[in-house]
């Protein structure tokens, strides 16, 4: 086992590659075909109840006001908003 010596004669374990105590951890940008396709199904579900939100709360209101009022977008995030609306509405020809 590899140690360090410090000046007062205590040691310090280094660390190998893989540790008992700590295992080595796998990628976690390695995503599983499985799991992409359940994120692509509960972002359209999410999408979906969206759409009825600003459909049902946005009747008769400007894009301004749908963004800023029923989605909460407001200030530096208004932009983020605005994309928002704009990809729901060519997703679902609104």
């Amino acid at each position: 086992m590899k140690a360090a010596a410090l000046r007062g004669g205590s040691t310090i374990v280094q660390p190998f590659q893989q540790n008992a105590i700590a295992p080595e951890k796998p990628p976690e940008n390695d995503l599983k075909p499985g799991l992409e396709a359940d994120l692509e199904e509960n972002f359209s579900d999410n999408d979906r109840v969206l759409w009825r939100l600003i459909q049902r709360l946005g009747e008769g209101k400007s894009d301004s006001a749908i963004v800023t009022e029923v989605l909460g977008f407001t200030g530096k995030r208004y932009g983020e908003g605005a994309a928002l609306l704009e990809r729901l509405r060519k997703q679902f020809g609104g």
